[in-house]
């Protein structure tokens, strides 16, 4: 897999923009499965895409442990 990205030019430098390129090898290969493949990961089954796509909440924690 191969992935590109495009950035806002001010902090916070967010992700305006991702490409994400499959890259497959082998024989007798059937690109209309590879397709479906890929479009089923992409809008079903990836979280990392999904979170992309949509709002989420975050927050941020510190914990001090001590030496």
């Amino acid at each position: 897999m191969e992935i590109h990205a495009e950035r806002h030019p001010e902090h916070p430098r967010r992700f305006t923009k991702v490409v994400l390129i499959h890259h497959f090898k082998g024989e007798n290969l059937d690109p209309q499965a590879l397709e479906k493949a890929v479009k089923l990961s992409d809008e079903k089954y990836c979280s990392a895409s999904a979170t992309l796509r949509m709002p989420t909440e975050v927050e941020s924690r510190f914990v001090i442990d001590e030496a």
